[in-house]
Order: C-alpha cells, then sequence, then structure tokens
C-alpha cells in the first residue's frame, strides 16, 4: 500500500470555506431586511398622521361632545400616533440591526428573535421570517457566524 506524498495535505472542511450559495442567501436575506426596515419606517408616517390629527382636534372650537373635550380627544389621537411612531421607528431599527448582522455575519441571537418577530407581520414577513429560519439552519451558515 502506498503512502501519501509528504506534502499531502487533507482537503478544507466544509467550514473552512463559505459556500457561495449560502453567501448569496444571506446578501438577499440582507437587502430584504434593510427594504423591511424602510417600510417600517415608512409606517411610521401613520403615527404622524395621528399626532396630526390629534393637533387638529385641540385647535378646533372648544365644544364638548357627550362628555368628552377636545383636549382629551387630542391627548387620545396624539399617545395612539405617538405609540405608532415609536413602535414602526424601533422595528425599522431592528431590522436594520438584523440586515447589518446578516451582511457582518454577526448577532445570530438577535437574528433569530428579529426573525420570529417578523413572522407577526402576515405575509411579507412571515415569508421572511422563515426564509430566514430556513437559511441560518444550515451547518454551513452557522459556521460563518461562529467565526
Amino acid at each position: 500500500m502506498e503512502t501519501p506524498p509528504q506534502n499531502f495535505q487533507q482537503p478544507p472542511s466544509p467550514a473552512d470555506y463559505s459556500n457561495s450559495a449560502d453567501d448569496q442567501q444571506l446578501k438577499l436575506l440582507s437587502i430584504f431586511y434593510y427594504i423591511m426596515a424602510g417600510l417600517s419606517a415608512c409606517g411610521g408616517a401613520f403615527g404622524i398622521l395621528y399626532i396630526v390629527l390629534g393637533g387638529a382636534v385641540a385647535a378646533a372650537p372648544q365644544s364638548s361632545v357627550q362628555g368628552a373635550t377636545p383636549a382629551q380627544a387630542s391627548a387620545v389621537f396624539m399617545g395612539i400616533g405617538g405609540f405608532i411612531l415609536i413602535l414602526c421607528l424601533l422595528v425599522a431599527a431592528l431590522d436594520f440591526m438584523v440586515a447589518r448582522g446578516l451582511a457582518q455575519r454577526k448577532s445570530l441571537t438577535l437574528i433569530y428573535i428579529v426573525a420570529g418577530l417578523t413572522c407577526l407581520s402576515v405575509p411579507i414577513g412571515t415569508a421572511l421570517g422563515i426564509f430566514t429560519f430556513v437559511v441560518l439552519g444550515r451547518p454551513s451558515v452557522q459556521a460563518q457566524f461562529k467565526r
């Protein structure tokens, strides 16, 4: 039986090099999360609309409608608008951080958490979240995040 030559090296394991298909899918995921961040930030416009409506109600002529004063109605509109705005900007920031984490192969735990929350945004977010779980479930992709 022949012995291998002295300069013989073992072939690299799958974890030693990155798979181009995995890289391509991670790049697509990153782009899609950037798009989701933009859409979430645009959703904050509804919060701004509610805040403007609250200001318009406060500026309206003073009259009482079934016991509610314009100041109370204005506070409700502005509160709802502020909540929507803060929530949309928070989701946009999380999506942006996930997109960066996917591009840099960092923050795997954050990516899993946000992917689960993204699944609640039916139907686009659900597809994106499931796609994220499928891609990140591969051992070759896991190895890229462990480096």
